[in-house]
This record gives structure tokens, sequence and C-alpha cells, in this order.
């Protein structure tokens, strides 16, 4: 056989034996064209209700998979007291002291703007670009020029307290590594734990509030000029830092702050959903590179340093490598370059806005909080300063201004065995399909069609072969109607039988001569036929196929 009968064939097999509904009415011979044409008609329309039906699903579960609600039952919560860093920042007085003291009496006085830009860079180097070279010669030692400047947590930071009860600062307030130098922060998982998990030593305080604590206060001195940032844990210090939750204080302030905090509750099943779908990403699901643990701020410092590489060719002196890559560090030159495109690197944007910034794809936090700030004051804190604090620095008061009431809560409400019930009821609803019926037409498209349909195609065919060859034999006679079977007859008049047999044959009209018929003698039965014979001494009126042509 032909391919093209081959296919036919096994197609037609399919249809008739196939387990989807309604498919094999339209295969069958004995169905009037009306009846197929109704079949095709429905199995159409189940086609194709059950293809926009499966779209459904598929983006309901894409892109509808989580849901947020509000959780009220606050009564055994305990609420994590935000990451607070201390970063050290200029002071006039401080500045001449330091520049005196790298680069000298008798220095030229620019060096003194060269070196804040270098210890306290904000994203900018104006002298690196405007006087470094033409006007002073500038050093590119810069980290030793910083920690010849900048103060270490004992000189930093002291009198620390945790809802009235003293702790020890530097034993809790830890080295954190951010865009704007060296900062001490507490609270942070960023710096409260080795590689493997552990906790760095017994003596850290859990900042937790709750019904028996009630909100919780941190307070603390600062012996310089300090900016401070409240953030969550996973979250660090950037140049991109929300303006609410960030404060510069002079030496000799009294500050405080109250904030409000609504925290995040997550489904022990969004794990299995996809990043995509669920639009953010836990801190252990970490693709960065320059950060242990994942955030929204350390996505955003990560886009700062591949927009620096991009465009200068490294980065900055005080970009964090916490995983030791081989990151470029840039000199007095490539300050410049920074400096330069420092409009667009501290800035930014969407992916379809025009303006100057720079387009980061970062997701948030799934565990991040949410902070609010209630309300915050910043005066000369000898206004109460009767404990003589006052005369050591800066205070910092910072406070939860309430035990959260209501807090959100992220559920997973389309898993993906959902979204396999859902595609499986809807195939068995319209078409009666299952798992088994992929497996069906794998099994039918791999195999040739079955030597039934094989033989009855050779069949037909031999029956045509045969008719052509009848035909060509006796070009005087009329050719009639070909039927599959016919019965044929044969007469014997000297035995007085009649022949029948059940070979096809075609029929066909003969002219016939007057006068007996000549004498035949009869054939031998052939293989696979069936002769009969009968007296013919009368003639027999019976309906039966083998009277049709006595």
């Amino acid at each position: 056989m032909r391919c093209s009968q081959r296919l036919r064939a096994g197609i037609k097999e399919y249809l008739q034996e196939s387990s989807l509904h309604g498919l094999r009415y339209l295969a069958d011979p004995g169905r009037h064209w009306v009846e197929r044409l109704f079949w095709s008609t429905v199995c159409c329309a189940a086609l194709i209700s059950t293809y926009f039906l499966l779209i459904a699903s598929w983006e309901a579960f894409q892109y509808h998979a989580v849901s947020f609600v509000s959780e009220t039952a606050y009564l055994h919560w305990n609420t994590t007291f935000p990451a607070v860093s201390v970063c050290e920042t200029e002071s006039p007085d401080k500045l001449y002291e330091s520049a005196t003291k790298v680069f000298g009496v008798q220095r030229n006085r620019n060096l003194d703007f060269f070196l804040r830009d270098i210890v306290f860079f904000d994203g900018t180097c104006r002298s690196c670009s405007t006087q470094c070279g033409s006007v002073m010669e500038c050093r590119d030692d810069f980290m030793n020029i910083i920690n010849l400047v900048r103060s270490t947590c004992p000189a930093l930071l002291i009198n620390c307290r945790w809802n009235g009860e003293p702790f020890d600062c530097c034993r809790n307030f830890l080295p954190l590594q951010t865009e704007t130098g060296l900062c001490y922060a507490i609270n942070s998982v960023h710096n409260r734990h080795h590689p493997n998990g552990s906790r760095l030593h017994s003596d850290l305080v859990d900042l937790i509030s709750n019904r028996e604590t009630g909100p919780g206060t941190l307070e603390f001195m600062a012996k310089e000029s300090i900016k401070i940032f409240i953030h969550a844990p996973e979250d660090v210090p950037n140049f991109n830092h929300p303006q609410d939750e960030k404060e510069s204080l002079f030496w000799g302030l009294n500050f405080h702050m109250r904030f409000a905090v609504t925290e995040i509750e997550n489904d022990p099943q969004l794990l299995d959903v996809s990043v995509a779908q669920r639009n953010c990403r836990f801190p252990r699901e970490n693709p960065l590179t320059l950060h242990n643990k994942y955030s929204y701020s350390t996505c955003i410092v990560e886009c700062h340093a591949h927009y620096q590489m991009k465009f200068c060719n490294c980065t900055h002196h005080y970009m964090p490598n916490m995983r030791g890559m081989n990151v470029t560090t840039c000199d007095v030159q490539g300050l410049a370059c920074l400096n330069t495109h420092s409009e667009t690197l501290r800035s930014l944007k969407t992916s379809w806005s025009s303006k100057p910034g720079l387009a980061c794809d970062c997701v948030s936090s799934c565990t991040e909080p949410e902070y609010s700030v209630v309300w915050k004051s910043s005066q000369g804190n000898d206004v109460d300063g009767a404990d003589g604090e006052h005369d050591q620095g800066t205070r910092v008061r910072l406070t939860l201004d309430s035990l959260p009431t209501t807090r959100f809560r992220r559920n997973v409400v389309r898993t993906r065995l959902d979204l396999v019930v859902s595609m499986g009821g809807t195939a068995g609803l319209f078409l009666g399909a299952s798992l088994l019926t992929l497996v069906e037409l794998a099994y039918y498209a791999c195999r040739t069609p079955s030597s039934k349909l094989l033989k009855e195609q050779e069949e037909i065919q031999r029956r045509e072969k045969q008719a052509d060859k009848g035909t060509a034999a006796d070009p005087g006679g009329v050719r009639g109607p070909r039927r599959p079977a016919v019965w044929g007859r044969r007469r014997d008049t000297a035995a007085g039988v009649l022949a029948v047999s059940a070979t096809p044959q075609p029929v066909r009209r003969v002219r016939v001569a007057a006068g007996p018929d000549p004498p035949r003698p009869a054939p031998a039965a052939g293989r696979g036929v069936t002769a009969l014979a009968y007296p013919t001494s009368r003639r027999h009126n019976v309906a039966e196929p083998i009277y049709l042509y006595l």
C-alpha cells in the first residue's frame, strides 16, 4: 500500500476505536452525511470550548495563583523590630582634623574636598573630575585614607539599651558593608550568622515585641555625626533608600522616631510557586553575586554595580562584595567617570520611562515588612539632658508606636495539583479524555494500521482489477453496475443440476442468442467457494439470492 493509503487507514481505525466521545460516528460507513455533519459540528464545538477553558485555567495559574488576605488574630504575634544601621557621616571639625592628619598642614586646601568625596562617598566625586590632575595630585590608596579617618564601633556607639535594659553595643551592632561605607547594623540577617546559619555568638539581643514585652524601644548614643537607616532585616542601606526611613544627625542632637510595622506572613506552599507567579523572592532564593541574602535593596545594589561596570568598567571602592567576587575597583579616573554618569547611576526608573535612571529588574522580598513613620523629632539634647548624656554626643531613641493588630498573608489559591485537576476535568467534561487518551493517541501514531484494514484495502483493489480485466475481455458487452459481492449461477443441462457460487463478480448485461444453452462443463468448486446443487425440474419462486438470476 502507498503511504497515503496507510495514513487514511490508520486515521479511520483510530476514529472507529478511539475512546474520545463522538469520533466513531465520523468514521462509521453506515451513517448518513447529515449525521456525520452533525457530529462534526458537535466535536468541533467541544474542542473549541476545551481550548478556551484550558487557556483560562493556565492563565489563572500563572497570574492569579497567590492572593493577599488580612489577618487580625494578633494576640500571640511576635513582632520583629526593624534592623537599624548606623553610618558615620561628615562633620566640618573632623574633616579638617582628618585632612591635616592625612595630607599635613602644608597642603592644598582642595584636598579637603577630595578627602570628603573619598571617605564619605555618596555616589559622586566632583573633586576627581574638576581638580585631580589639573590642580592637585590625588592619591589612589583610598582604603588607607578611609582607615585613618572613619571611626570604629567603640569610638562611635555607646550606652545601648533595649526596652531599658543595657547591652553591649559592639557585640550587637556588627559591621556591615554598604554603598555608603562601613556601617554598624543591629538585627540584620547579613551579619548575625555564620555561612552555615549558626549565630555569631550567644550575646546577640533578640529584638522581639509581643503582648508580654509591649512595644519595643531601642536607644543608643553616637559620639560622631551619623546617618541612621531603619529597614527590614534582609535589606541593606543604599543610595536609593526611602527618605522617610533614614535621617542624618549632627553631633549633639536628641532624635526620637516612632514608627508602625505591618508584617507579612507566607503560606508554606508559597515555596512551590515560581518567582514569576508570586512576584517576590525569599532571602535564600538568591541569584545575586555580591550578597549572601536576597532582598529588594541588595538587588538594587547589584544593579548599581552592573551599570557602573557597563559605563566605567569599574565599581566604586565602597561597593559590597560579600562573596569575594573578582570586581575591579575604580581609581581616581574611574571615580571621575562615575561622577560624569552620577545622574543616571543614582536614580531609578521604570523600564518604559524616558527620564535618566536605571531600570533595575528587581522584585520585592517575600518577608519584607512595611514600615511607616508615625512621628519623629530632632532637637538639642540639652533639653532633657539631666543625666549629662548630652555632653557625649547624639542621643537616638527608636520606638515601635504600638503592637500591630493587622498583618498581611500570602495564600496559595492555585497549586500545580489544582491546575492538573482543572485541566483534566475540562478535558473529561467536553471530550471524555484522560491521560490514557494521550497514550492511546501516541500508540496509534507510532503503529501501522491493523492487518484487518490492510486486508480490506487489498481486497477492494483486487476486485477493481478483476472488474477491469473482465471489461477488457468482453468489449461488446455493456458494463453495468458493479457490486461488492454478487451471486453467480451456472446451469448444467446434462446433469440437471444448478451450481451456485458465492464468488464476487461484476454484473453485466449480456446479449443472449436464441436457442438452447450450449452445454458447458461444470467447474469444480474453487478454494474458499461454497458449491450448492439443487434439482432444476421446476421453477422456484423463492426470494433468495441464489434464485435472483434463474
